[in-house]
């Protein structure tokens, strides 16, 4: 039996020196816009090293930029040593994840939402209050042009005059829930 450990050990040993890992950890040393560079230790840096799994460039699913200079878990594609993945990052830049027509990005800069062309995001509670703020201001307003009286003192017809009222008395306060995209909150 003790034979049979000391091959064992002797093969591991023979293969951990002729094959390379299949995983590995590394120093992100350059990155661009589909790949990085990764420094591992003991070896030359490797260049393209994928930062998502499609090899198309389509654009849909997960996409993670990592910050230069942190460490990520990489592995060789079918243990292919040019072909390797990003497969885990100790720190990222950014990182967008598109589903259909569907996206969303996130950086140090915000949350960006498919593309952000409706701008930022309301904050429903300052909507909610400046909006009752004017409701009650009209209200005001539409009760005192409705009780306001004209006092004439010049000609024969002397006395006062009543403003004719608005057809709209007052506002109730709006309903907000229709403004709300409950899918998304913060």
């Amino acid at each position: 039996m003790e034979k049979n450990i000391e091959i064992r050990d002797l093969l591991v040993h023979l293969i951990q020196k002729t094959v390379p890992a299949e995983v590995f950890v590394g120093l992100v040393t350059a990155v661009g816009s589909e790949t990085c560079t990764v420094s591992v230790d003991g070896a030359a840096d490797l260049q393209n090293v994928r930062l998502r799994a499609s090899v198309n460039g389509s654009g849909v699913g997960l996409f993670v930029l990592p910050k230069k200079d942190s460490y990520v878990v990489c592995a060789y594609l079918s243990g292919n040593m040019t072909e390797a993945v990003v497969l885990l990052y100790s720190e990222i830049d950014s990182l967008t994840y598109v589903v259909g027509e569907q996206s969303i990005a996130l950086s140090a800069d915000g949350v960006v939402f498919n593309g952000g062309e409706n701008g930022g995001m309301i904050i429903y509670s300052e909507l909610e209050s400046r909006l009752k703020k004017i409701e009650m201001a009209f209200n005001d307003l539409v009760t005192k042009y409705n009780s306001h009286t004209h006092v004439t003192t010049c000609g024969a017809g002397a006395g006062s005059a009543t403003a004719t009222p608005l057809q709209n008395n007052s506002f109730e306060f709006a309903d907000l829930s229709q403004l709300a995209n409950e899918k998304v909150t913060h």
